[in-house]
């Protein structure tokens, strides 16, 4: 009968996006495996840590912040600013190199990251009076050299920067040396 000879022939192919249901099953099936080689060394240095963080009686954190994320005695030690380097100082150098003038600027330094705000210094210069320029010191890479290098954040920077007509108001200098980074300050 008809039926009979459907039953004997092999089962049709079925696909789902190009490739076969087997396929399919064994990437879903194996995915967990090929994650977990990923992922493993991080966990394992995250449980070390932790260890480590459970053992201590007391913690030092850079902020009240982070201070209240933990359930033991905290001392919040800031951030601090040498004093040796970052004093008062002639800054015309770098106002020259940076076409500055006498015009006062806001600076912003540290890695060109989006963690790091300065997305809304640029939204928040706009609201400031003209005569204020925005200076962004800082590699827009870890490790970088001092020549300022264009990634997908600094071009959402700079398009935000021409939305706002703030082109002749920002400036990125790229990484500056401690000295160079004194003197702007």
């Amino acid at each position: 009968c008809a039926q009979c000879a459907l039953m004997q022939s092999p089962p049709p192919a079925i696909t789902g996006r190009g490739r076969t249901l087997l396929k399919t099953l064994w990437k879903r099936l194996t995915w967990p495996m090929q994650m977990r080689q990923y992922v493993q060394p991080l966990v394992t240095r995250y449980d070390h840590f932790q260890a480590i963080l459970e053992q201590a009686d007391a913690l030092i954190v850079g902020s009240s912040l982070i201070a209240h994320m933990f359930d033991k005695p905290s001392h919040v030690l800031p951030l601090g600013i040498e004093m040796g380097v970052f004093h008062p100082m002639d800054a015309t150098g770098f106002r020259a190199q940076f076409g500055l003038g006498d015009s006062p600027y806001v600076i912003l330094s540290g890695r060109v990251h989006p963690t790091k705000g300065h997305l809304w210094a640029i939204r928040a210069l706009q609201y400031l009076p003209t005569k204020i320029k925005l200076v962004i010191a800082g590699a827009t890479v870890t490790f970088a050299d001092t020549h300022f290098q264009h990634n997908n954040y600094t071009a959402q920077l700079e398009s935000e920067i021409a939305k706002l007509s703030l082109q002749d108001r920002v400036i990125f200098t790229g990484m500056l040396y401690p000295d160079d980074l004194a003197q702007a300050y």
